[in-house]
């Protein structure tokens, strides 16, 4: 029955993925999406303490975003994007650790011609009623990398659009807030889209979020 239901989560992904190639660029090919959520075991997933992160300047967090959703499936998220940075996958914007961030391909920035995305498929329709977008936030390449202005779209299993959000960033690390009005059900998708960034700002000519908060 797992191994039904898995099938199932992917075949539901991949038929949203399809509505997002349509809109978005495949200058980078179309990446298969991959399970996630949780801590993640990897050299880039680096915790720093309270004094090192005052040190380097990082803009703290305000939101009050539980992550409920998030953390209610560890490993059963899955998760796709428009490309990554080998070392810098999906899954550090889904592992509790703001601090850590997923990183654009080299050229995958609007700044550059591109519509990058990053999404999250459940493993069942779930209700939503805030999602939080975190800049980012890794201290070792904190300026440069920030994405200004976006949109954020709620999906149901089959693709279609059930609530939508655009917006500019706020706050120093021009994060996005979204506290809908009421909640909404049958969500199986949200899908985050960059409209604005710092593509052309840093020597890699990429852009990252920090964290993707839902509840």
């Amino acid at each position: 029955m797992a191994h039904l239901a898995n099938s199932l989560a992917m075949l539901t992904a991949l038929t949203i993925l399809t509505s997002v190639a349509a809109v978005g660029s495949d200058k980078f090919g179309k990446r298969p999406p991959s399970y996630g959520g949780g801590p993640v075991q990897s050299p880039n997933a680096v915790k720093y303490d309270a004094q090192a992160l005052k040190a380097y300047n990082v803009p703290e967090i305000t939101t009050n975003n539980k992550n409920t959703l998030v953390l209610k499936y560890p490993g059963k998220l899955l998760l796709s994007a428009s490309s990554i940075w080998d070392g810098w996958p999906e899954a550090l914007a889904f592992d509790g650790n703001p601090h850590s961030s997923w990183f654009t391909a080299k050229g995958d920035a609007v700044a550059h011609g591109t519509k990058p995305w990053l999404q999250v498929t459940f493993p069942e329709d779930v209700t939503v009623k805030h999602v939080t977008i975190l800049g980012n936030r890794d201290p070792r390449w904190l300026k440069g990398y920030t994405i200004l202005a976006g949109t954020i779209e709620l999906l149901d299993s089959g693709g279609k659009r059930l609530a939508f959000d655009e917006n500019d960033g706020t706050g120093k690390a021009y994060d996005y807030d979204w506290k809908l009005k009421r909640p909404v059900a049958r969500v199986r998708s949200v899908r985050f889209h960059a409209m604005g960034d710092q593509g052309k700002a840093n020597p890699y000519d990429d852009i990252a979020i920090g964290e993707f908060q839902i509840e």
